[in-house]
């Protein structure tokens, strides 16, 4: 009993060190491809590939087929929120409903909630900023940016050899 207890353990250790190794250089090469590409696609892709890798090659060592447990992950596209005129925030004010509120100006570009209530960002079509902040399904409070002013150009002279 003890042999064969000894006999596992000298071949199991070291199957177990090469699966640590082999989940190990599956990490660090999803970290390599996301301080590579900066992006959180490269980082997937590159997991899957690695783990897909792991899965076929303890399936080989297993004796069995090998099945893709790990499938690619497509990413999709999805398109940006429309931003709302500056005029779909004409009477939001204190009081006013969430669901007013989104019935007017649409979904927010960016939303967070907190135990203190929700804050939700807009950006107009004419490229102002809008926060807003929900305490109980009901606006708090209306904080606007207005849209930067369209720059002047500067005049320049027509000839500089004149």
């Amino acid at each position: 009993m003890r042999l064969l207890f000894g006999l596992s353990v000298i071949v199991l250790l070291p199957a177990s060190g090469l699966c640590q190794t082999m989940v190990e250089s599956a990490i660090l090469s999803g970290s390599v491809a996301a301080s590579a590409s900066g992006g959180a696609a490269a980082t997937g892709n590159a997991l899957s590939k690695a783990l897909g890798n792991i899965d076929s090659t303890l399936a080989r060592a297993a004796g069995g087929p090998a099945t893709a447990l790990v499938r690619e992950r497509r990413p999709t596209a999805t398109p940006p929120l429309p931003k709302p005129p500056q005029a779909a925030f004409e009477g939001i004010a204190a009081g006013t409903s969430r669901t007013d509120l989104i019935a007017k100006a649409g979904k927010p570009q960016f939303s967070i909630a907190s135990s203190d209530g929700e804050i939700l960002r807009y950006t107009t079509r004419e490229g102002g900023s809008i926060r807003i902040s929900i305490e109980d399904g009901k606006v708090a409070t209306v904080e606007q940016t207005p849209p930067k002013p369209a720059a002047t150009p500067v005049p320049t002279s027509a000839d500089p050899a004149k």
